[in-house]
Order: structure tokens, then sequence, then C-alpha cells
């Protein structure tokens, strides 16, 4: 875990990481018998990599659907807010004002970049 990055391991990258050990000394012991003692590889042989969960690569969960929605809520009660004291510069009519219908589809599209 660390904390200046809120970054917290998942139970797949700390077993990950609790089994590397092994796996190296596992590795190594097998590298060396293949191509030092019975010598069936050249040590000049590709090594494959592992693909370790780590932070950096570890699976991240998507948003759940409520996040996203009040997320959107929260942006578009921004939005008001910014239109609302916007019109109070001019001559304010709010019947006016709340009476068009706003497209919520629209607004986080063009926000989103779609």
């Amino acid at each position: 875990m660390t904390l200046d990055a809120k970054d917290i391991m998942s139970a797949d990258v700390a077993k990950s990481i609790a089994g590397v050990r092994t796996l190296g000394l596992t590795q190594y012991k097998a590298y060396v018998e293949e191509r030092l003692s019975k010598r069936n590889q050249s040590v000049d042989a590709t090594i494959h990599r592992n693909n370790i969960l780590l932070f950096t690569n570890q699976k991240h969960s998507e948003k759940s659907v409520e996040k996203q929605k009040n997320s959107e809520l929260k942006s578009d009660r921004s939005l008001f807010s910014r239109l609302y004291i916007a019109s109070q510069c001019r001559d304010p009519d709010l019947d006016t004002f709340f009476s068009h219908k706003f497209n919520p589809s629209h607004h986080h599209s063009v926000r989103m970049g779609r």
C-alpha cells in the first residue's frame, strides 16, 4: 500500500508479489540446469519475460454506474450554478432560464470528447 499515491494492492497483486522469490529461484535452477549443466539450450537463448501483476499493471475496475451518475450530477449542478451566476449579471428571468430543456447526454458526450 502506498499512501501518497493512494494505491492499494489487490489480492491478485499481493499473491503475485508473494510468489516472486519462489518463481525466481525455480527459473534460476531451470536456467542453470538447461544451459550450463545439460547444455540443452544455448546460453544466448531468449529468456521469456514474466508478466507479474504489480502496481503499474494491475487490473483497474471500471467506475460503477452509480459513481458515474453521481459525477454527472455533480457536473450538471456545477454547470447550472455557473449559468445562474452568469445570468445574474443581466436582467434575470428565472422562468426563461429554467424553461429550456437540458439534454444531459449531449453535455456529457461533449465533455468526454465523444
